[in-house]
């Protein structure tokens, strides 16, 4: 019988190297990964910004407003409400989104999309209640400047929280000192990297560990174990530094979006480090179950 030949301790040393660069390309991957959703997938923004909680928080907040100018200006909620509905409030946040994501695309522009108040301009100046208390001579003037454009506003702020004209002022600076786009499209290529990185450094240890499967598999194992752990290392750090509390402080609303969008990334990255700790848990296994085999062919050898 052949003797078993085990890789010495040089071999070791670099398998071992090689499974922590392992742990780190693994949670890079889905760092990155998280952090390219965030910053490109559109889809994953229109379901939070339309998602029914979020939508009914932007009704009340707008239907606050009304209420306020109906008593100020003398006319009946119904008549502006009636143009509201969260369906429209849905599309036009889907604009927006739209819009705001554009801001990072080729050709950004840098016009925030407008909630259209012709028609609500028009109702209240035919308001049978407006028309009562308001002089004909400032129908016009009180419908379009003082009623429906801050109703306009108000809209524009709940759907969009982050000031929409900084934003159109800020970008085309930003843009002209930095090439955006082209940042958007290294950051698209992050966690394909990543993976391909780790998926190089498997085959490594692989070579390293003298083609010995168990023995990579040990290693592989050990990284994938580890790399889950980093990735909710990193989730619970986030979530200890409230992030959500501290933008509550500033708007209720882009809070509550952005606790919404934390938790969809948690479950990805969550559904990621279970992955990842399941296959380690799975390969160390099988590390062992082949330590126990030779153990066994040791002890037969030596009877």
């Amino acid at each position: 019988m052949s003797k078993i030949r085990l890789p010495g301790r040089a071999a070791r040393l670099v398998s071992g190297v090689l499974a922590f660069l392992l742990m780190l390309t693994l949670t890079s991957t889905c760092l990155a990964w998280q952090v390219n959703r965030v910053a490109t997938d559109s889809d994953l923004h229109g379901e939070i910004a339309t998602d029914s909680r979020i939508t009914a928080m932007q009704m009340e907040r707008v239907r606050q407003r009304v209420a306020e100018l109906a008593g100020e200006y003398h006319f009946r909620e119904e008549t502006a409400m009636q143009f509201i509905t969260e369906e429209s409030l849905a599309e036009y946040s889907r604009e927006v989104i739209a819009w705001w994501m554009g801001l990072l695309g080729e050709n950004p522009e840098t016009e925030a999309p407008q909630w259209d108040t012709s028609e609500l301009e028009q109702a209240i100046r035919e308001d049978a209640l407006f028309q009562e208390h308001t002089p004909a001579n400032m129908r016009r003037t009180t419908a379009r400047d003082l009623i429906a454009y801050e109703i306009g506003m108000e809209i524009n702020r709940a759907v969009l929280p982050v000031r929409s004209d900084i934003l159109s002022i800020a970008m085309p600076k930003v843009l002209e000192k930095v090439a955006v786009p082209v940042y958007m499209r290294y950051l698209a290529m992050v966690p394909i990297l990543c993976a391909g990185a780790s998926a190089v450094l498997a085959l490594l240890i692989l070579l390293a560990t003298l083609r010995r499967a168990s023995k990579a598999a040990r290693y592989i194992g050990i990284a994938l174990a580890a790399a889950a752990l980093c990735i909710v290392t990193v989730g619970v750090v986030v979530y200890l530094l409230d992030i959500t509390g501290m933008i509550g402080e500033i708007s209720t609303l882009l809070a509550a979006q952005v606790s919404l969008l934390t938790k969809r990334v948690a479950l990805q990255s969550g559904l990621f480090a279970a992955g990842c700790l399941a296959a380690g848990l799975a390969l160390i296994a099988l590390h062992q179950k082949d330590m126990r085999r030779l153990y066994r062919i040791r002890r037969s050898v030596q009877a």
